[in-house]
């Protein structure tokens, strides 16, 4: 996987600000002359909020702009870009409908430089907090209309970890379909990173099963639907979501039949531009033993997490197929297929693929939906369904044939989540804060070495304010036991 590039063109948002994560933007634009309006091909920057104008691609700037007095819009003629200024007007035109959506949203991004989220957006209490962000209600100041913003503050990333801010930014930019959540606007300011999210009242989707009380296998395959229609949409979008899990799995409301949306990118990552293809995306598993198209390194949560991540090999999208199986796994039984007396042992049995179906949960579940659970749980990647696949299995794609039986016994969900949020939480602070720990060399809590310098208990430290230090130096053991045993 390539670390920020892909085909798609970033969606442009209601209104965005900073330049921070947004990178500068430049390329040859055709400039209508003021005079005999002759078309001249010139080479354009953006930086910041001062766009530029050159004859060729070294050569000074001979005119520059101050884009927060300006204003932008899409012109009447083809691919125009209409920059409207205090004393004049500037037509320029792009090479295609691709080069002028991306020079508009990157201009939107510049004239809104000096405007705050508070400009556009009152923000209200806390919704939520995680290890590297809070959320909180809002309220569009124009609409009245309640959103949900996400805050990252920038000081808790090292400069090499704004990587994984910079892809959370583009994949939320670029992505918009009915089961992920919609990003409404970016912020970005010197200190901390606003992302305007659509508000999801019904909250994430175990709750929703929990509460309801009673849950058949007729629902469960239409919440699992929707789930694999959002991942069938970013494995074609290129795009890897890394870390599937029942947290990063809203609900729109409480009304049943459940609209389902995915959410939470800051793991996320690009296929390479060349895997587009649904055919190409069954071979990334093939592609990653030759470590192409793929990522090395842990990220994602125990429990969820596909062997190949645990046995630090790199990976591809089959590894959000893996956890889409462990999702449907618990949908069906409230229990997780891979557990043990602490997450070393949890992570052996996902390495190893040991799992079983015990009467007490499975008896009543038709053998159809069991055989998709076998089919998502493969520990061999190339032998995984892919999201498309999953969709033609004949659980999922005829609704009628899936009978109305209820499911007993989910109350596991409640219990199971509140219990391993803590240690789930800690491991991905370890995951996210680049790898910390060097899992190759022996692992006892204090002396093991990171690529950074950092040891296992500093890092161990650092996951303790989570209340989950514990479960990582577990995890850790269990990583460096994979690794030594490959």
């Amino acid at each position: 996987m390539s670390s920020l590039s892909s085909s798609s063109t970033p969606r442009l948002m209601r209104h965005e600000e900073g330049a921070d994560v947004i990178p500068e933007t430049r390329g040859w634009l055709r400039k209508e002359g003021e005079t005999l309006h002759n078309l001249y091909k010139r080479y354009m920057v953006l930086k910041g909020c001062t766009f530029s104008n050159h004859r060729n691609e070294d050569g000074p700037a001979t005119w520059t702009v101050d884009m927060t007095q300006a204003s932008v819009r899409v012109g009447p003629r083809k691919n125009e870009v209409v920059l409207s200024l205090p004393q004049k007007r500037i037509s320029l035109f792009a090479a295609d409908d691709a080069d002028q959506a991306r020079w508009v949203a990157a201009m939107k991004v510049a004239i809104a430089g000096g405007r705050s989220v508070d400009t556009y957006y009152k923000l209200g209490r806390l919704l939520g907090e995680g290890a590297f962000a809070q959320v909180r209600l809002a309220a569009d100041r124009e609409t009245g209309e309640h959103v949900a913003i996400k805050v990252i503050k920038k000081s808790e990333f090292a400069p090499q970890e704004m990587e994984y801010i910079r892809r959370e930014v583009q994949v939320c930019r670029q992505v918009y379909h009915s089961n992920i959540i919609e990003t409404r606007d970016i912020f970005d300011t010197s200190a901390e990173l606003f992302i305007v999210l659509e508000l999801l009242s019904g909250g994430e989707l175990f709750d929703q099963i929990a509460e309801a009380g009673s849950f058949t296998e007729k629902q469960a395959a239409q919440v699992m639907r929707e789930i694999t229609k959002g991942v069938a949409y970013l494995h074609k979008s290129n795009i890897c979501h890394g870390d599937l899990k029942p947290e990063n799995i809203l609900t729109k409301s409480k009304k049943w039949p459940l609209d389902v949306k995915l959410c939470d990118f800051g793991l996320a990552n690009f296929v390479q531009d060349d895997a587009a293809s649904e055919e190409q995306l069954e071979m990334v598993a093939e592609k990653a033993q030759a470590g192409k198209g793929a990522v090395a390194g842990y990220v994602g949560t125990p429990g969820y997490v596909a062997p190949e991540i645990v046995k630090r090999e790199p990976y591809g999208p089959a590894v959000d197929m893996w956890a889409c199986g462990v999702v449907l796994y618990i949908m069906l039984s409230g229990k997780m297929p891979f557990f043990g007396r602490n997450d070393a042992e949890c992570l052996k049995r996902t390495a190893e693929g040991k799992y079983s179906f015990p009467a007490r949960e499975w008896s009543r579940i038709s053998p159809e939906a069991v055989s998709l659970v076998k089919a998502l749980l493969q520990v061999d990647p190339s032998k995984r369904l892919t999201a498309n696949a999953a969709l033609a299995h004949t659980w999922l794609a005829d609704p009628d044939a899936v009978a109305d039986t209820p499911i007993e016994d989910l109350a596991g969900i409640h219990s199971r989540k509140r219990k391993l949020r803590k240690a789930f939480t800690a491991a991905v602070t370890i995951g996210r804060l680049n790898n910390l720990m060097n899992l190759s060399g022996g692992v006892d809590g204090t002396s093991s070495s990171s690529a950074d310098g950092v040891s296992v208990g500093q890092a161990t430290a650092v996951a303790a304010t989570v209340e989950g230090k514990d479960d990582v130096a577990n995890v850790a053991a269990a990583l460096a036991d994979a690794s030594v045993s490959k």
